[in-house]
């Protein structure tokens, strides 16, 4: 078995070669230039007086993947549910086995040519790089890795995500068609966008009928099991008050009236026929979709497009990004990026200020008889 003279590298009788840097762990390579590579890399490191913890040299991608998620305390358990499998279906296969160490770019390059050939569609594939990014970071920080792999891999290009919001008529179609014990669930969240979770989440003490607000400080979540739960937090740890629209309180008040019995400050709002707390899955399935096909709106109208139509609606109409974000209890730059969707007329809204502002051309007063006669 030869050995290299100026690395401490050697070729082992299978054809693979193993570098052996003092400091660290024993590591093998199917090719003379990923073992060199990582070889320098440890020295480089030794150097920098940058050492990796005792015991992690030998840790696998899924042995620390799995620890990450375990120690992911703080989340909610359906984004952890969702991490772990995307992490067991696309990465694990592919390169689980691999030590962290040993990881490179070329593991990365050939993986996620594989997700672009099976057809994924852009934005499933830049998710699971991102949770499998997540543990790379997390690698970082623990010293285990010093560089990131994944870095300048060339992700699949998202086009722009054209998403019909419902018009004005059809919001007042579903709110009247929505089962009456929901009534004032949609119009709640049709005018303040709150997300699913949180409007299933509010109780008595949520609202202030006097100040005409409502307090969002808690979420219902969907554990593993599929059970919901209530938790006291929101998804962004923002706790926020919203002042409430005169119509939303109306609808608010008439359903205390018949909904919401004895007096309990802690007792949830919105609950199904036997006072339990609201399934989203059976809620969308049942309250949600009926109310979408009786209203004839399209069947993929989802009840998150609530959130999507309040948010544009408050924006198009002079609200402020900070306050529209302050409202939906989320960052301005997210409110741009998702919320704020362009509608049907916008076109025409965006011309009609620029003339209103502009007015004049060429030192004559353009008559707006005169654009009509021209058109």
């Amino acid at each position: 078995m030869p050995t290299d003279q100026r690395f401490p590298i050697r070729r082992l009788k299978s054809g693979n070669y193993q570098a052996r840097p003092s400091g660290a762990a024993p590591a093998t390579f199917s090719t003379y230039k990923e073992a060199r590579a990582w070889c320098l890399e440890q020295l480089l490191q030794r150097e920098r007086g940058i050492t990796a913890p005792t015991g992690t040299t030998t840790i696998t991608f899924e042995q620390y993947a799995r620890d990450f998620l375990a120690s992911r305390t703080g989340s909610r358990p359906s984004t952890v549910s969702l991490i772990e499998r995307n992490l067991r279906v696309h990465a694990f296969p592919a390169f689980g086995h691999v030590r962290m160490s040993q990881l490179r770019p070329s593991h990365f390059v050939s993986w996620l040519r594989g997700l672009v050939d099976s057809g994924k569609k852009p934005t499933t594939i830049r998710t699971i790089v991102q949770h499998v990014r997540q543990v790379v970071h997390a690698a970082q920080r623990d010293r285990i890795m010093f560089d990131d792999p994944t870095a300048g891999l060339g992700l699949p290009p998202v086009g722009e995500r054209i998403r019909p919001l419902p018009t004005e008529d059809q919001v007042r179609a579903l709110i009247d068609s929505i089962d009456p014990r929901y009534r004032a669930l949609v119009s709640l969240s049709f005018a303040v966008g709150l997300r699913q979770g949180e409007a299933f989440a509010l109780r008595r003490q949520s609202v202030d009928f006097f100040r005409s607000r409502v307090t969002v400080n808690a979420q219902v979540v969907q554990i593993r099991s599929g059970r919901p739960e209530w938790s006291p937090t929101t998804k962004n740890h923002r706790d926020r008050s919203i002042l409430l629209p005169e119509p939303v309180l109306h609808d608010l008040v008439a359903h205390f009236a018949e909904f919401v019995d004895g007096d309990d400050p802690d007792q949830l709002i919105f609950t199904d026929a036997d006072g339990s707390i609201l399934n989203k899955n059976i809620w969308n399935r049942a309250a949600w979709k009926r109310a979408v096909r009786a209203a004839g709106l399209p069947k993929e109208t989802r009840s998150h497009d609530m959130r999507h139509y309040a948010a544009t609606q408050m924006l198009r109409h002079g609200v402020s990004l900070p306050q529209v974000a302050k409202i939906l209890g989320d960052r301005k730059e997210t409110v741009l990026k998702v919320y704020g969707h362009a509608v049907p007329d916008d076109e025409q809204r965006a011309a009609d200020v620029m003339a209103a502002l502009i007015g004049i051309r060429g030192g004559t007063k353009v008559a707006r008889e005169d654009l009509a006669q021209a058109r």
